[in-house]
Formats: C-alpha cells, sequence, structure tokens
C-alpha cells in the first residue's frame, strides 16, 4: 500500500486549477513578446494579385499603418488598453501594446496598386500582379 498526500487547495479548486495553470503559461508570454504582440494572419492567392488577411480585433483604422519601402511592405500598429477607472482588472489575455509585421515583395508585385481594406476587425492587403509580359514579335526590316 502507498500513501497518497492529500491536497485540500488542489481539491477545492478541481479542474479548474489545471486550466488557469495552463492559460497562465499560454497568457504569461507577454513576457517574452514585451510591448509587442503577435498577429494572426493569411496570405492568400487570387486571380491577378496575392491578398494578406490580418486579424486585428479592436483597432481603430487611424493606429494601423502600412509602408512598403525597398520592397518590403511592413504592417504596423498599436493597440491601447482602454481603462474604466470604475472597473478593476481581474484577468485579461488580450494582448495590448505595438506589432510590426514585414514581408519581402515578389517582383511580381505591382507596388503602386497596393490597397487596404479594414472591416469588422480584419485587415485585407491587396497586392495586384504585374500584367505578364508577351512575348513580342520584331519586324525585320529590309534596307
Amino acid at each position: 500500500m502507498r500513501l497518497v498526500s492529500y491536497n485540500q487547495l488542489f481539491d477545492m479548486l478541481g479542474s479548474d486549477f489545471g486550466f488557469n495553470q495552463a492559460t497562465r503559461r499560454f497568457y504569461n508570454r507577454d513576457r517574452k513578446f514585451g510591448n509587442r504582440f503577435p498577429v494572426r494572419m493569411d496570405m492568400v492567392r487570387e486571380e491577378g494579385a496575392f491578398k494578406i488577411l490580418v486579424e486585428l480585433p479592436g483597432m481603430e483604422k487611424d493606429n494601423i499603418k502600412i509602408l512598403t519601402e525597398s520592397g518590403l511592405l511592413t504592417i504596423s500598429g498599436d493597440r491601447a488598453r482602454k481603462t474604466d477607472e470604475e472597473k478593476e482588472l481581474l484577468h485579461s489575455e488580450r494582448f495590448y501594446g505595438n506589432f510590426s509585421r514585414s514581408f519581402r515583395l515578389p517582383e511580381t508585385v505591382e507596388i503602386s496598386g497596393i490597397s487596404a481594406d479594414y472591416k469588422n476587425g480584419l485587415l485585407e492587403v491587396t497586392l495586384p500582379l504585374k500584367e505578364e509580359e508577351k512575348p513580342k514579335q520584331i519586324e525585320v526590316q529590309v534596307n
């Protein structure tokens, strides 16, 4: 027979204890990111364009910046925590601070045609492709 120690606190908390430990480990990663937070995104290809879809819930349009420079596309922004003096924050799992993602643009993208649309927390950046150059027949002149 083996003696097993009894932990009354663990028994009181039940399965919530394991859940809280797991979420604390997962969401305390802000120490790793500092004041930055990761953003979730997808990149898809449609006929004639690439699209970058970035989840930015709760962001104001004015706090999102898109910059192209030297063949690099950078999407960045800042999400501030809205505080209410009358309420005490007990637990938070949302990310606040700034973010930045950069992508090397392929030469096939028409940089002057890049556009962005932000609706319902989803940023959609459209990167149109250049028209493919078609072979051109050159007529030979006789002098």
